[in-house]
């Protein structure tokens, strides 16, 4: 292998970034594209115009970002007094 690196780590300016691991270069060159947008209808717009396995790739990368980002919200989190609630409920 040349020293690709299956991960990509992205960052804004609220944050550290989150990382995904298992791409492939295509999956990064896509992703730097879609980071490049500035709003979700841009994104969309230029989606369209891609074949439509592309057109899924972009969507299923889309929920990747989606679902790293809520995965690293959630590490932060210390405490969930919801869900502390709720199992509370079912303590003997």
């Amino acid at each position: 292998m040349s020293g690709f690196d299956s991960k990509r780590r992205m960052s804004n300016s609220r944050g550290p970034g989150i990382e995904i691991n298992g791409l492939t270069r295509s999956d990064c060159q896509l992703l730097d594209q879609m980071w490049a947008f500035h709003v979700l209808e841009e994104l969309e717009a230029w989606q369209a115009t891609l074949r439509p396995a592309l057109q899924r790739r972009v969507d299923d990368l889309f929920k990747m970002v989606v679902l790293a980002q809520l995965d690293q919200e959630l590490e932060s989190e210390k405490r969930f007094p919801e869900a502390d609630e709720y199992l509370r409920k079912f303590r003997l």
